[in-house]
């Protein structure tokens, strides 16, 4: 029964849930007319949300709409509920979609702020279990969303596989779904370079629980022991949460001669393909943390997009594409110059930042700006960096030089010079 008193953003799941409701009910609520109605109903919505916090707090105290345990996006609000699907708020300030499917389908409209949407596809090779998988994960595309932009959600590995890389910060998102489908479970996390996994299954189970309660505990004590001691744990796990623990504790593996510890133990105890898919998907998730801990430093959208770049592409030619598609009068490469010298900036902020507190010591975005600017002359500006990046990818000027520039030899900027 609908609440006699609706807070405001009660008031909007409400309408848009009725209108949803009544036009699902005559298609049985079936996937794909689900998918347009959802989509269509998110297009006449003319109502404005706003980033309002006392709204999110009077809403959050106020409620009647049962919340579960949603764990999507920063800040996700359930502002209607119906037997079969429901209207959710999302709420993004830090965190980032990983690549995911879905065990639902619906779709979603961005009310605020713009977006970064990447489409992929999944050949798996190889089913290990029901939740993991390894194959190759091929990107399909990436487009520019800004308000009011609305994507349907087709359910399953095989319907939509994407992830969102919010620009600004804050952002929305509303969103129109079922609920689980029990044919699209479970909902799969998906790892370059390619290995799918039910993350929030694996999180949910009792024994990688305890365990990484466990690991967590031990790791207070001593971090060198504590990784010693996991290695013997994970050997005597399944794989599916063996990896799931190897991912929960990455800080364990940030090194070459870890990883390769990690590779020689899953090849005796399972099988050489695991051993180095696993592999890659640690190293490359090393990468991404400290291409994403150097976003959570930035509030400018336009230094957030090129951190989205070089998190979402390996190569500047599709790099150079998405520059142009959102700023067609620019170049490039002047462009990249320009972001890079802004990076660097954040050496004098980290020094800023040790003064304040020692907590802040191991961010790894600042230390993504150091090694930008350790890489550069103290008086070379945007100009030395454009030349570093036209001379790097020039072959010929390339090969006159011994060895490639510092520049060109930092992991997290290796898309820009191939």
């Amino acid at each position: 029964m609908t609440p006699q008193l609706l807070t405001p953003l009660e008031a909007v799941g409400e309408e848009l849930a009725a209108r949803v409701d009544a036009r699902a009910r005559r298609e049985n609520y079936a996937s794909d007319p689900f998918q347009t109605i959802a989509s269509e109903e998110l297009g006449e919505l003319d109502q404005e949300l706003e980033i309002d916090y006392r709204v999110i707090a009077d809403f959050i105290q106020r409620t009647s709409v049962p919340q579960g345990r949603h764990w999507f996006s920063d800040i996700p609000l359930v502002i209607a509920n119906r037997k079969n699907f429901c209207v959710q708020l999302l709420y993004w300030s830090t965190a980032t979609t990983m690549i995911h499917d879905h065990a639902f389908c619906g779709a979603f409209r961005l009310i605020r702020g713009s977006s970064l949407h990447t489409t992929y596809s999944f050949a798996p090779e190889r089913w290990i279990s029901d939740q993991l998988a390894l194959g190759k994960l091929n990107c399909q595309g990436s487009e520019y969303l800004h308000k009011d932009h609305i994507r349907k959600i087709a359910p399953g590995k095989d319907g939509l596989i994407h992830s969102l890389y919010h620009l600004e910060t804050p952002s929305l998102t509303l969103l129109v779904r079922t609920h689980k489908n029990t044919a699209a479970t479970p909902q799969l996390g998906f790892l370059r370079p390619g290995l799918a996994i039910d993350l929030q299954g694996l999180a949910d189970d009792e024994e990688v629980r305890n365990l990484a309660r466990l690991i967590t505990v031990m790791s207070q004590q001593d971090s060198e022991i504590a990784r010693l001691q996991s290695m013997e744990i994970l050997r005597e796990l399944d794989a599916p949460r063996m990896v799931r623990l190897c991912l929960d504790f990455l800080k364990f593996f940030s090194s070459d001669l870890a990883r390769t510890e990690l590779t020689e133990m899953v090849n005796q105890r399972h099988d050489k393909y695991l051993a180095d898919c696993l592999s890659q998907v640690l190293e490359r998730q090393q990468l991404e943390l400290e291409l994403k801990s150097a976003r959570n430093a930035i509030r400018d959208p336009d230094l957030r997009y090129f951190m989205a770049l070089l998190l979402n592409f390996n190569d500047k030619v599709s790099i150079h594409e998405m520059i142009r598609a959102r700023f067609p009068d620019r170049d490039p490469v002047s462009q990249c110059s320009e972001w890079l010298f802004e990076l660097s900036k954040t050496r004098s902020m980290a020094k800023a930042l040790m003064e304040e507190t020692a907590a802040k010591l191991s961010n790894a975005g600042f230390r993504l700006g150091a090694k930008i600017a350790n890489c550069l002359q103290a008086e070379g500006g945007v100009s030395q960096i454009r030349d570093i990046l036209e001379n790097e990818r020039d072959s010929t000027e390339a090969s006159k030089r011994l060895s490639p520039h510092p520049l060109s030899q930092i992991k997290a900027l290796a898309p820009l010079f191939k």
